[in-house]
């Protein structure tokens, strides 16, 4: 009778011990992966509450009064044209169009609010003078023949800006500047870049010179640097 008491008391003891056992199997596997997963579930939950009382507090103030359409707008008007001439971010952007395009920009001239840079003007008072000499007719019957082994100079330039008709708070300024490209490729990238420009730029005057015809036919080294002397007008709005 005893010795079977003791058997079942044993019985009773291990079963308790793997009963024991189970439950901290139970635990660990089960029970503490959901408490985790809960209390990650519950932090989402606050977080995405709070983003959403975020957006719609944003959400109230854009449809109250679209500050935040206008901001936008007015930053993406402001580098199109900005309230001030910004020289000093116009400047950059050169030398960043001289980088790129492997040009190099010897000098900048700058004239504001259509008038032309020193340099033009005194150009053209001397083409005045000079065509009322008769000896420049002589001195082009004499060099005719040489022109052909002599750099041809090409000039482009666009209609002028009427200014009568401009906003009064509308202003413009213009850069005139000597630029080197090493080619004429290089040099086709300069223009390209100035157009790519989000602000307003306008080449309102192109002089360049090429390579004559004659020294390219003969097949001999040609200098195939490009130098040329370009006028680019910008704008800016000036707020009352």
């Amino acid at each position: 009778m005893n010795s079977l008491f003791q058997e079942n008391k044993r019985s009773f003891v291990l079963l308790l011990g793997l009963v024991f056992v189970l439950i901290i199997v139970a635990y660990f596997l089960f029970y503490q992966p959901l408490t985790n997963n809960l209390k990650t579930q519950e932090s989402q939950i606050t977080e995405l509450q709070s983003d959403i009382a975020l957006y719609n507090a944003q959400l109230e103030h854009v449809g109250s009064d679209d500050s935040l359409d206008l901001d936008i707008e007015n930053m993406k008007l402001a580098n199109i044209m900005p309230t001030a001439p910004e020289l000093e971010s116009f400047v950059k952007t050169l030398n960043e169009i001289e980088f790129v395009s492997g040009s190099r920009i010897d000098e900048l001239r700058f004239s504001y609010d259509g008038l032309l840079p020193e340099r033009v003007v005194a150009e053209e008072e001397n083409e005045v003078t000079e065509s009322t000499e008769t000896e420049e007719v002589i001195e082009e019957t004499e060099s005719a023949e040489d022109q052909e082994s002599k750099s041809d100079l090409e000039e482009v330039e666009t209609a002028p800006i009427d200014m009568a008709e401009k906003p009064e708070n509308l202003h413009l300024f213009t850069v005139s500047m000597d630029i080197a490209s090493p080619n004429y490729e290089q040099f086709q990238v300069l223009l390209k870049e100035i157009e790519k420009k989000e602000r307003i730029m306008m080449v309102t005057r192109l002089e360049f010179d090429k390579p004559a015809e004659s020294e390219m036919m003969l097949g001999d080294e040609v200098d195939e640097s490009i130098i040329a002397t370009i006028d680019i007008t910008t704008f800016y709005f000036e707020e009352e």
